[in-house]
């Protein structure tokens, strides 16, 4: 009998929580409003299936779009008031934590900070940055980061990066794009990782000051601000 009660309690629980789910979503949508990226679909999904228990990050609060042009190009969409919110959280733990708070709590900074795209991915996985770089909006009144980067749950190094990421910041809205990038290893980085004379993070800053002496560079700076041009005024 109280294992009867059990499963009785347990699928009330889980439709209370899909209830409450497509309600937040909902709300979400409406906050958000409608959207002009090229090669997504609408409408949105919220980033996040569970109301609690954050395993290692917390997710930034928005809506997760799929690519409709074949692509592997994720979007996250929040809104400013939204980011900022988190932003504080972030800070917050960080701070428990015994971490600096680095530039986590300015708004236009966070938008190359790769802590945003651990967030905005919510997959687990840290975010390490190897390099920013310079694109330009077409829109008035907005900003716009480029930063590549590589996710793993332990070290990435001494592998090259493999995501680019674009945040826009153009009126209340905040659009978050990541799209796989093909970029070569640097010998000489991966060469002094290897030899143990440098950390992940020197072999990181080793990797963003050598990368605008590859041949590949303009190619990539051409592939970035592809990325910030999907983004159309609201």
């Amino acid at each position: 009998m109280s294992h009867a009660n059990n499963g009785t309690q347990s699928a009330q629980l889980e439709d209370q929580s899909r209830k409450s789910t497509s309600k937040l979503e909902q709300m979400m949508q409406r906050l958000v409003g409608p959207i002009h990226v090229d090669g997504v679909s609408a409408p949105g999904r919220l980033t996040f299936t569970y109301l609690d228990g954050w395993p290692t990050y917390h997710p930034l609060d928005g809506l997760a779009y799929r690519a409709s042009d074949g692509s592997q190009t994720q979007l996250v969409v929040t809104t400013r008031p939204l980011l900022e919110a988190w932003l504080r959280l972030e800070s917050e733990a960080q701070g428990r934590q015994g971490k600096p708070l680095h530039m986590r709590e300015n708004t236009i900074e966070a938008l190359s900070d790769e802590i945003l795209y651990s967030g905005a991915l919510n997959n687990d996985a840290a975010a390490e940055k190897f390099a920013e770089l310079p694109v330009k909006s077409h829109m008035s009144n907005s900003i716009a980061k480029v930063i590549l980067f590589e996710q793993g749950q332990d070290e990435v190094a001494p592998n090259p990066p493999d995501q680019l990421g674009a945040a826009v910041m153009q009126g209340g809205r905040v659009y978050i794009l990541v799209q796989p990038v093909n970029v070569a290893a640097i010998p000489v980085c991966k060469t002094l990782y290897e030899r143990k004379q440098a950390s992940e993070l020197i072999f990181e800053r080793c990797y963003g000051r050598e990368l605008p002496k590859q041949a590949g560079y303009a190619r990539l700076i051409q592939q970035a601000q592809a990325l910030v041009d999907r983004v159309h005024r609201e």
